[in-house]
């Protein structure tokens, strides 16, 4: 297949959707398609948000003209960057149009919503214009002109069948697809306590619930080493000076040395607030690491069963959690079932999903436009 991939992030120095992107580029075409992969470079440089404005436009006109060049059997595109295309024009093209899912917006917007009820965080007068109005009109339009939908969990697909009016039969599950830090092997489910902890300290990751349960575990076992991936020490020490002495601080690491820092732990804990699916969660568990996250989707489709997951702000479940996987015996099965969980997402198993999931859609078009 000739396939575009079309991601609404710049592809220098690519992490989040545009590192997924290009990974999946990589599988795909280690099965001998032909992919291209366009991110908002085709802008031309400007600031940050003009750009965010300016991307669906550019891409309209860049895929308008590679149908009429008929480049490509397929283009898949972020969620959003279908806004300025029409069902009918869609629909007349050779070209496939499939808008995918990287998280998708709505449930982001109203996770926000509900975090802003309940007074745990001050939401401005541009988000409600932009992210949660502008924004999701693109993202609504760009579901109804697409011929196929991929989402990343049941959520989404209800809030793309129900608010966007798409066709059950056109919409499909899909996952991103994990990079080198996924363990294809055996997993090691002996190593001590240890604790993984990722993300800023911002609301959407849940930090000061992670920082008040680490807190009271650190009580009862002095010996637990914990490992906090995307944290400033100065922020984390502001807030939690007697627990910063314990913990210790990553910016950022490689690919390889996040392999590594998978391999020196046993338990990852997750307390994000929304996720469309959660590589993190499915990269620790490939390892054998014990999941400890809260009860959304992303992990709870990922590892379910097979991990501890938590409602979302409920501390005292975090540190009843914690305080289980102490025991070797209890990560040893936490770690087990949870390196079981994660075959599902092997990377040649979501390629070969994926595929299988392009191909239909191009004979449903090819039998439609007959």
């Amino acid at each position: 297949m000739r396939i575009a991939l079309v991601v609404h992030h710049e592809l220098v120095g690519a992490t989040g959707a545009a590192g997924s992107t290009l990974t999946l580029a990589e599988g795909l075409r280690s099965r001998g398609h032909q992919v291209d992969v366009v991110g908002t470079e085709i802008v031309g440089r400007g600031p940050a948000r003009l750009t965010a404005l300016r991307f669906p436009s550019a891409v309209a006109r860049w895929m308008r003209r590679a149908e009429r060049e008929g480049r490509y059997d397929l283009i898949d595109a972020s969620t959003g960057d279908a806004a300025r295309l029409t069902r009918r024009e869609v629909s007349s093209w050779r070209t496939v149009l499939v808008t995918r899912s990287h998280g998708l917006e709505a449930l982001g917007v109203a996770a926000r919503r509900a975090g802003a009820q309940r007074g745990e965080l001050v939401l401005r007068r541009r988000y409600g214009l932009y992210h949660a109005g502008w924004r999701l009109s693109e993202v609504r339009r760009s579901l109804q002109v697409a011929d196929a939908v991929a989402v990343l969990n049941d959520e989404e697909s209800s809030w793309v069948c129900g608010h966007a009016d798409v066709p059950p039969d056109h919409v499909f599950r899909t996952a991103p697809l994990a990079g080198r830090s996924f363990n294809h092997g055996e997993a090691d489910t002996t190593i001590e306590f240890a604790v993984l902890v990722t993300g800023g300290l911002e609301w959407r990751k849940g930090s000061r619930d992670a920082l008040a349960a680490l807190a009271r575990v650190i009580q009862d076992y002095p010996e637990l080493r914990i490992t906090w991936l995307g944290a400033n020490p100065r922020d984390l020490e502001s807030l939690d000076a007697r627990l910063a002495s314990r913990v210790t601080t990553l910016s950022s690491v490689s690919g390889e040395d996040m392999v590594s820092l998978y391999q020196q732990h046993s338990v990852l804990l997750h307390l994000s607030r929304f996720e469309g699916f959660g590589l993190t969660v499915l990269e620790a568990a490939s390892h054998g690491l014990s999941i400890v996250a809260t009860d959304i989707a992303g992990p709870r489709d990922i590892v379910g069963e097979a991990g501890i997951l938590v409602p979302v702000g409920d501390v005292d479940a975090v540190v009843v959690a914690l305080r289980e996987l102490a025991a070797p015996s209890r990560r040893a099965l936490w770690g087990a079932a949870a390196h079981l969980a994660s075959r599902r997402f092997t990377p040649d198993r979501v390629v070969t999903l994926l595929e299988s999931n392009y191909q239909s859609a191009i004979g449903e078009k090819a039998r439609v436009r007959q």
